[in-house]
């Protein structure tokens, strides 16, 4: 099944996501509910809606499908966790390596 698109007529830009927004996607991804990932980072629920909502249309596709039930993970929501995942492991590698130099 082909992926939504949100925005077809815009070109991709990624250049306003940020670590925040990978975090608050991860969090939603595993606990697959905006209000359970919302306890777990310790923010409201409509702010995490509106930062899961521009990452999306930042990337221009649908990463989770909504319902009253929860989120799921739509295949392209699949492959962003994955990457998202890999990006926030490498940035905290790269932290953790900095402050070992820094400290020596």
């Amino acid at each position: 099944m082909p992926e939504r698109i949100v925005s077809a007529m815009r070109p991709l830009d990624t250049s306003q996501m940020e670590l925040r927004q990978l975090q608050y996607f991860v969090a939603v991804a595993e606990e697959q509910h905006f209000s359970r990932a919302a306890r777990r980072i310790g923010i409201e629920q409509s702010p995490l809606s509106r930062a899961i909502r521009a990452l999306e249309h930042d990337l221009g596709v649908v990463l989770l499908d909504r319902s009253t039930r929860g989120s799921r993970l739509t295949p392209a929501g699949d492959t962003f966790l994955r990457h998202a995942r890999l990006i926030i492991l490498a940035i905290e590698s790269a932290r953790t390596a900095t402050l070992s130099v820094a400290q020596r």
